[in-house]
């Protein structure tokens, strides 16, 4: 098993401060993604305006639905009120990074993964984990690397959690989600593995002392993967996703807020912040 490098160590230890203080009192908003989440959703920031909530960012460097689903699972069970805000990407059944599941404390893990995906082949669990372990150790060798060539500490590579970026690498728009975009891909094909995972996670929320709301991420890395995502998003109820409206487009569509082509940096993760904030205070009321 890879170890943590410094920086990742410390990520690691204030998340998992974060979960261990949850109370039965306690009301957290969980927001479970990919890098982008890691990236997008400022939880400094969150924090100030919204004293009776605690924000943890569950971003997680390579996740795609499929583990953001089962984290949401794991995740709906902690004491309190939750709110589950959920990136809906491609749906890859590739391993959750072990390290995540030290710091969430998933239960039966990795077996419990495979069950969720309903996944029971020990030869493909076999394979998955030697190819999960690779990729963690390169992932943790290229960020010691990083470390050691820049005076200032690389925040770039660590593994869940607010990660912010400052430079701008990518002078164009194409990645940004447009209107036109989500208009065009509306009538797409639903994947009905995808969808009914997801209703089965709508459905128990009604008994559950939770709510889920769902993200499309604002950037991507090729439209072909909104073939995927917008005919799920526009498939699920309207107050289970927060729909940017077309001021908030306009507004984080720059690319001076671009880390590369596919993450926010700071600036947009302010953008980006300010609009989910405003889309909690909006809401928050219909969640109790």
């Amino acid at each position: 098993m890879p170890k943590l490098s410094g920086e990742n160590q410390k990520t690691k230890v204030k998340e998992l401060s974060k979960m261990v203080s949850i109370k039965s009192n306690s009301k957290t908003i969980f927001f479970i993604g990919s890098s982008r989440v890691m990236r997008s959703i400022n939880t400094d920031l969150l924090k100030d305006s919204l004293d009776e909530w605690e924000s943890i960012n569950v971003g997680v460097s390579g996740s795609s639905l499929a583990q953001n689903l089962y984290l949401a699972n794991f995740l709906k069970n902690k004491p309190g009120f939750k709110v589950l805000f959920i990136e809906l990407s491609r749906y890859k059944k590739n391993r959750p990074n072990s390290t995540v599941a030290q710091t969430l404390g998933l239960i039966n893990y990795p077996d419990s993964y495979y069950e969720f995906i309903h996944d029971c082949t020990s030869v493909t669990r076999i394979l998955n984990n030697w190819e999960s372990y690779a990729l963690e150790y390169l992932n943790n060798i290229q960020s010691n690397i990083k470390q050691f060539l820049s005076r200032e500490r690389i925040l770039k590579f660590q593994m869940i959690g607010f990660a912010p970026v400052f430079n701008s690498g990518y002078w164009k728009t194409d990645s940004f989600i447009t209107e036109i975009d989500i208009v065009n891909f509306s009538n797409g094909q639903i994947d009905t593995e995808v969808i009914g995972r997801i209703r089965e996670l709508l459905v128990a929320q009604v008994k559950g002392n939770y709510r889920v709301i769902f993200l499309l991420p604002v950037t991507t890395m090729e439209k072909s993967e909104l073939k995927f995502t917008v005919p799920i998003f526009q498939n699920i109820p309207i107050n289970n996703k927060w729909y940017y409206d077309s001021p908030f487009i306009q507004a984080i569509s720059h690319p001076k807020y671009l880390e590369d082509k596919n993450h926010l940096n700071y600036h947009g993760s302010v953008i980006y912040t300010q609009g989910l904030l405003k889309y909690i205070k909006a809401n928050k009321k219909k969640w109790q």
